[in-house]
């Protein structure tokens, strides 16, 4: 729930579909319900009929509000809080609104003045503790949406409010146990399955999470997130037409989120279409420019092309638009090496492992760069380090074997290169070809 983070679009897509079921459960009046006509000459500048009641902006901002006609929703809502401002519901129905548009700070000051007029709304407290992920609080936000959960324990759309938090933070656990609760309180729940299968997806449990997503699917068979997520969990398993297919689909249905392309992107790059992938990525970049994701992911598309220069520009406006992003720095570090630019190789595969000294790849990345500058003994001290990170790093035991031999080091050499191939012949008899 970070301002540029495609996840944030698709938490937003999520909680759009059931705000309806939360304002009519919790007591807001029902949006859908009919009501009588507004006189034209009450109309508002907008060209719009203007409610005359509290009741109808607030139905009205509801209405907005489920269809993510967000700004829409805050004007009929603050006009209803102004006709009646001692209604809570009015001010939690705009504090979604404001949330939904990541003001979180706004949301948190509606939700605070809609619990001072109602101290048990349970719904104000959930979407609080939503607003509260959203600022990374999420000791805060929990505490709100467990307080909301002891208020209203039957509540399914509470209960995947806080599961929805879990998921934020990264709890997969916990959110797993709100989901699971959410669908005994409601099994027709399409999000909670979604939400569920996210939790299963975050703790690699690839095959349920398969199954959720196809669950919230039938239910809702224009869930885009579901099929996002489904399409992820198909990614995972290496079936990739099958991914690219969901992923595609969800595109139709939401072609504004751009995690979608980025998803897809990943798939048509690893099924070897670089091309189909940079027309991903750069869609993706459209819709949100300021995410530095899709700028690396292109930048490695283009080197699958050997168009080095386009791929260490986007590299570079990754690592511009976030200065510790290690893969970024990892991957035009190669950039630089197979350009020959030794320097400035070494300089961002150093500052990779000074970002991520854990990350296997990024110390790889620096033996190869010490390994062309001569420095044998260095490359095989991170060669080593990624082993010991790794112990079923193929290329760094290949590599290692190479330095050992450049030494005269033969038993070494031949024991590195006789453990790659024993790894080689697992990986053929365990993994399955990708994408077949």
């Amino acid at each position: 729930m970070h301002a540029h983070d495609p996840v944030s679009t698709r938490l937003s897509y999520v909680l759009c579909v059931w705000t309806l079921g939360i304002a009519v459960a919790l007591g807001a009046p029902d949006p859908t319900a009919p009501s009588s006509a507004t006189p034209a000459s009450e109309a508002d500048p907008m060209g719009s009929a203007a409610p005359v009641t509290a009741a109808e902006a607030l139905r009205q901002g509801n209405a907005h509000l489920v269809k993510n006609e967000l700004d829409e929703a805050v004007r009929r809502l603050t006009q209803a809080i102004r006709l009646d401002p001692k209604n809570p519901e009015a001010y939690a129905s705009r504090a979604h609104a404001w949330a939904e548009k990541q003001e979180y700070d706004r949301a948190v000051a509606d939700c605070t003045q809609a619990l001072e007029l109602d101290p048990k709304n349970a719904r104000a407290l959930a979407i609080r503790g939503y607003a509260k992920a959203g600022k990374q609080e999420f000791v805060s936000a929990v505490a709100d949406c467990t307080e909301a959960v002891r208020l209203a324990p039957g509540n399914a759309d509470v209960r995947l409010f806080r599961a929805l938090v879990y998921l934020e933070q990264e709890d997969y656990d916990h959110a797993i146990a709100d989901a699971t609760e959410t669908i005994r309180l409601n099994a027709s729940a399409a999000d909670a399955w979604e939400a569920r299968c996210r939790g299963h997806l975050g703790k690699g449990d690839v095959d349920r999470a398969l199954a959720d997503a196809t669950r919230a699917i039938q239910l809702d068979p224009q869930f885009a997130a579901a099929f996002l997520d489904r399409g992820m969990a198909y990614y995972l398993k290496g079936e990739l037409p099958a991914a690219i297919a969901d992923y595609s689909k969800a595109a139709t249905l939401a072609p504004d989120d751009p995690e979608v392309y980025l998803n897809r992107g990943l798939a048509h790059h690893d099924s070897g279409d670089p091309d189909r992938a940079i027309e991903d990525y750069t869609r993706a970049i459209r819709l949100a420019p300021k995410f530095a994701e899709p700028y690396c992911r292109r930048g490695l598309s283009y080197h699958a092309k050997r168009d080095y220069d386009r791929a260490i520009a986007d590299y570079s406006e990754a690592i511009r638009l976030a200065p510790k992003y290690d893969e970024a720095f990892l991957s035009r570090g190669l950039a630089y090496l197979v350009k020959k630019d030794l320097e400035r190789a070494w300089a961002d595969c150093n500052e990779a492992v000074r970002l991520n000294p854990k990350n296997p790849e990024a110390l790889h990345s620096r033996a190869l760069v010490r390994h062309h500058q001569g420095a044998i003994d260095a490359a095989i001290a991170d060669y080593t380090e990624a082993i010991r990170l790794d112990p079923a790093y193929i290329d760094a035991y290949q590599h290692r074997a190479q330095a050992y031999q450049q030494k005269g080091d033969q038993a070494r050499a031949a024991a590195d290169t006789a453990k790659a191939k024993e790894l080689e012949a697992g990986r053929a008899r365990n993994s399955p070809e990708r994408g077949s």
